[in-house]
């Protein structure tokens, strides 16, 4: 994809690899890359090249925008083209899960995750992991009630899982990486060919955790529906649940917020701030 313009009567060529994601500006046979962007509700493409400025513009600056409409197709393309190389990267990437050294003690988990592969390392969050790598319902659904919660939860449980049957099966996809020295031999990384077979151990070391959540979301749903059908029958509000939160007034003296939440006699929700002094 290309676009044209001028700036100080010089025909300006910038192009977008539509499989990379990156943007080249050429003048006068000279090229350097650029950042599509959008500056005080300007889109412009954005350079930095104190020598490549000079030499054609006879500027001496750093950087510089170059406006330009085109700039925000340009950034929405480039947007969409490295989600996707991102996608693809974690998708198709290694995932480690490293353990740190601490002296004597050997190896212990440090909680972290990453994906690599034979180029980079990057690393992500529950959230991603959620929206965009994994597949199993159960498990999406799981992880999404535990979006808040840190990588290193999601990376302890399954390196314990994994520590703990190695040595009784097959571990397909999975390869703990040994060091031996003078203390003795020791795991410090565990390694999963690919997140899909990642995304299957993850789902057996918190296998049980989603039957305990299902089970409390079903006991749940009971007792609200039978908090609606008490509510129907008295004509007055029932309550279903309560928990506290921060207080939301300055002009209260109180740190804490109990919030009440109830069933009412037409079938709705009703929620109740009580300030606690």
């Amino acid at each position: 994809m290309k676009t044209y313009f001028e700036k100080k009567g010089k025909k300006i060529e910038v192009e977008l690899d539509e499989n990379t994601g990156k943007c080249i500006l050429t003048i006068e046979g000279n090229s350097i890359e650029t950042t599509p962007c959008n500056v005080k509700n300007t889109w412009c493409f954005f350079v930095k090249g104190k020598k490549f400025l000079k030499d054609i513009f006879n500027f001496n600056e750093d950087s510089v925008y170059m406006s330009d409409k085109s700039a925000e197709k340009f950034y929405e393309i480039q947007k969409q083209i490295m989600e996707n190389n991102k996608l693809k990267f974690f998708k198709n990437s290694s995932v480690v899960i490293p353990f740190h050294r601490e002296g004597e003690n050997g190896f212990v988990l440090t909680g972290s995750l990453y994906f690599t592969n034979d180029e980079k390392s990057e690393y992500t969050d529950i959230a991603y992991l959620v929206d965009n790598l994994i597949k199993n319902e159960d498990l999406k659904w799981c992880l999404d009630k535990n979006r808040h919660k840190d990588i290193s939860v999601i990376s302890k449980r399954v390196a314990t899982y994994i520590l703990n049957i190695m040595d009784k099966e097959n571990l397909e996809g999975v390869k703990p990486i040994r060091y031996k020295d003078c203390y003795g031999e020791y795991i410090s990384k565990i390694v999963f060919t690919n997140f899909e077979i990642f995304e299957k151990y993850l789902f057996e070391a918190v296998k049980d955790d989603i039957n305990k959540l299902k089970e409390n979301e079903m006991k749940r749903k009971e007792h609200e529906t039978l908090c609606f059908k008490q509510a129907k029958e008295t004509g007055k509000n029932v309550k279903i649940y309560s928990y506290s939160v921060p207080c939301n007034s300055k002009n209260e003296e109180c740190d804490i917020d109990n919030i009440i939440v109830y069933a009412t006699p037409e079938g709705t929700i009703k929620k109740e701030r009580i300030h606690c002094y």
